[in-house]
């Protein structure tokens, strides 16, 4: 199995497309796998290289405005023009996210992705829709948190208990609690790219499903989001009483 893993985020560093397309990576360990971002025409030709010789290509990419990123957008008309001037037949997969709680916020983008893949003559593999792409990209910062809460704490046992009893006083509990937490909410999205590993393994194709945060209420999904985008405006400038201010 060789195949051609692109993430198509427009985002330099931290996208959740490179996260989850991360996760799909190392759940295909013994298969020949190349990653690439796409970062713009100066990568097109290193791409359409692999073309020749892939068995698949999967792309992960956001929802934008219920389409594809505009630079998405480009490299497909590329890439419809020279797959079918050099008659490629590989499958397509593909994993798109939003930021919306539901899964199915992705359908379009799916449908547009397999719109390219007849235009293009390609076989459609199958397409993940993932809601709630950045509050399971936020997650994804937990067990770091969590190790580098437990390194820093060691020279404190070095200083005061000791290795031994400043692992027996340890706030164990707390974090279990938060790695639980993490496993529960993200039981959807590992399972859904375990069913995508398993059908590109066999080379097969399959209906489109959808995932999201799983055991998370929708209640509590707004507050954690409402939260983090008054976070994120804060962070470039823009004050709490801006956001509320009645024009």
């Amino acid at each position: 199995m060789n195949a051609l893993l692109i993430n198509a985020s427009p985002k330099r560093i931290l996208s959740n497309s490179q996260y989850f397309l991360g996760i799909l990576k190392c759940q295909l360990v013994g298969c020949r796998t190349t990653e690439i971002k796409l970062s713009g025409p100066n990568v097109y030709q290193e791409i359409f290289s692999h073309f020749s010789h892939i068995d698949t290509l999967v792309i992960a990419l956001p929802v934008y405005v219920d389409g594809v990123p505009s630079h998405v957008l480009r490299f497909l008309k590329e890439a419809e023009t020279y797959c079918r001037a050099h008659g490629c037949h590989f499958k397509l997969y593909v994993i798109s996210n939003c930021g919306f709680f539901e899964g199915k916020q992705c359908k379009h983008e799916l449908a547009i992705m397999q719109s390219f893949c007849a235009a293009a003559g390609l076989t459609w593999g199958a397409g993940v829709g993932v809601g709630a792409g950045e509050m399971l990209g936020a997650l994804r910062l937990t067990p770091l948190f969590e190790v580098t809460k437990f390194l820093l704490s060691l020279p404190f046992f070095l200083l005061q208990e000791g290795i031994a009893a400043g692992l027996a006083n340890y706030n164990w509990i707390s974090t279990l609690v938060s790695m639980l937490i993490f496993v529960l909410f993200n039981i959807g999205l590992y399972s859904s790219l375990w069913k995508m590993q398993r059908t590109i393994r066999r080379g097969a194709s399959r209906p489109d499903w959808y995932t999201s945060v799983t055991l998370c209420p929708r209640f509590l999904f707004t507050m954690f989001a409402n939260g983090y985008w008054i976070l994120r405006a804060a962070l470039h400038g823009t004050g709490v009483w801006q956001l509320y201010k009645k024009k």
